[in-house]
């Protein structure tokens, strides 16, 4: 038998463990969807909901995710409890795509304290609620954002309905089949998945939904089935097709008869079709650092798109502002940069779209592009050294020697140097007002100069029975024909150790 110290033990530990557990969810619940506003004051999102009006969650309307046209409204509701200790008033802060700043800020106040009533169940918590428009005119999806919770609408180029004709007109009451045809214009540069509804007499439970991916400036064919089993009662019926983020629709009237002569004629004839007139969504043209070229390497960007707009683009940037070697190279919906540029520097250029047959009343974009020094080939390196102690070798004089510059993009190699590992010696190009990871150190160095190209070499090789550290440090001068620069560097080994020496360094490049 245990003894009863133990059960008593065992029955402290219990309590403890459900103490701690019920903290634990008050903790929970109080970073559920925003930040606590004092202390006893915590807060639960109970209802985050993206919608085509500004109504409540329901069981029978549940969250969506809105498709809509470019700047269409999409309505927000949300609904915050105070499931703290202390009355408080929370700020909502609803974020469009991560950007850094709230768009819209509100605040409900007065949210008495609740309390925790029945285990872990939430009842007769004060809530607060509001319901908030947003709209956003490009093309794609988008994340909305309150607390740490998300949701997401999509904005679709519009679509544009037309050929609607329903065959035949007029059905039998019973066991008749009518077809609705139709085509679906997507007149965006990408591809869209669109949901087009058929409504019978705007009854809800007559509607037919189904979904069509068309290709960017393609039309495709849709056809709705619609069987008579006692759903359609004898008489004129009206139909309407919609897509969802569209203003274009069609509509028409069908008839429901009775035995051998179904068709009364009392129904209007025909079908009819509201075109397109969703505005064009707006031309933009984002702004963007381009990757860095290599003097006399082939350059490319990757395709820079616009978005809205009506294509195909044309394009224009200022003469002589490109990099030279480069040019634009206009490809319809997008454009790249191309070509083997001669110079290296820091460029900053504007490009100017332009909607297809116009030539005014673009937009602009500011790009910028780096262009590095290649350093490729044969090197003649002369170092001085300007400052030594003691009695190493190599602490004095001026030694001379060809090496060898291998360049990956903004990494280089130096080979050629004494020592069996003298090889290995890796750096980086710095440009001007830039820093870089030091690939052998892995520390940050940076170049406080405004106007100079530096390229750091820094490694270790054996030398004289010992090891000699070395940093460089070289200016690049005249188009890369030139480097100069400093080299600062240590010896350890044999029989004591070398103080710091410095050099001074020459190189030229071998024509």
């Amino acid at each position: 038998m245990k003894h009863p110290t133990g059960r008593f033990l065992t029955l402290g530990r219990t309590v403890l463990a459900i103490l701690i557990s019920v903290l634990m969810l008050i903790s929970a619940i109080g970073c559920g969807a925003g930040e606590p506003q004092s202390q006893g004051v915590a807060w639960q999102l109970d209802t985050f909901a993206l919608r085509y009006n500004c109504t409540p969650i329901t069981e029978t309307s549940p969250d969506i995710s809105p498709i809509v046209k470019p700047g269409q409204d999409v309505y927000i509701y949300a609904e915050i409890r105070n499931v703290g200790t202390e009355a408080g008033a929370y700020e909502w802060r609803v974020y469009l795509d991560n950007v850094v700043n709230p768009f819209y800020n509100k605040t409900t106040s007065n949210l008495a304290a609740g309390s925790l009533e029945g285990s872990s169940e939430l009842i007769g918590h004060p809530v607060g609620s509001v319901c908030i428009t947003i709209s956003s005119d490009v093309i794609g999806q988008h994340e909305v954002k309150i607390g740490t919770v998300t949701r997401h609408f999509t904005v679709q180029a519009p679509a544009e309905i037309s050929a609607v004709t329903v065959v035949p007109s007029c059905i039998a009451w019973l066991n008749s089949d009518l077809t609705i045809t139709g085509q679906i214009r997507n007149p965006g540069s990408n591809n869209e998945d669109y949901i087009i509804h058929l409504d019978v007499d705007g009854n809800p439970l007559l509607r037919n939904t189904k979904h069509y991916t068309v290709p960017r400036d393609s039309t495709v064919e849709f056809t709705f089935f619609l069987h008579n089993e006692y759903n359609y009662n004898i008489g004129c019926h009206s139909f309407l097709i919609t897509v969802d983020g569209s203003e274009s629709k069609g509509n028409g009237e069908f008839e429901v008869g009775t035995g051998d002569y179904p068709c009364t004629g009392t129904c209007g004839s025909g079908t009819s079709v509201t075109p397109l007139t969703a505005a064009t969504p707006s031309l933009t043209l984002a702004s963007a650092t381009l990757p860095d070229g290599v003097v006399g390497q082939l350059y490319t960007t990757d395709d820079v798109k616009p978005t809205g707009g009506i294509t195909p683009y044309s394009y224009s940037i200022i003469p002589g502002s490109l990099p030279a070697g480069l040019s634009i190279v206009p490809l319809g919906d997008h454009f790249r940069i191309e070509g083997t540029p001669t110079a290296y520097g820091q460029y900053e250029f504007d490009i100017t779209v332009n909607n297809s047959g116009e030539t005014t009343g673009g937009v602009k974009a500011t790009y910028k592009l780096t262009v590095i020094p290649n350093l490729n080939g044969k090197w003649m390196m002369t170092t001085t050294v300007t400052q030594a102690n003691g009695a190493c070798a190599g602490e004095s004089g001026t030694s001379t020697r060809e090496i060898t510059v291998t360049q990956n993009g903004k990494n280089v190699t130096f080979s050629g140097f004494q020592g069996s590992q003298a090889n290995q010696l890796n750096g980086a190009i710095l440009p001007p007002k830039s820093s870089f990871i030091d690939v052998i150190k892995n520390t940050v160095i940076r170049n406080d100069s405004a106007e100079q190209w530096v390229v750091y070499v820094s490694g270790s090789y054996p030398e004289d029975f010992g090891t000699t550290t070395s940093t460089r440090r070289l200016v690049i001068n005249d188009t890369a024909s030139r480097m100069d620069g400093e080299e600062s560097w240590s010896w350890t080994g044999g029989g004591g150790t070398c103080p710091d020496g410095k050099g001074v360094i020459t190189t030229t490049r071998i024509p």
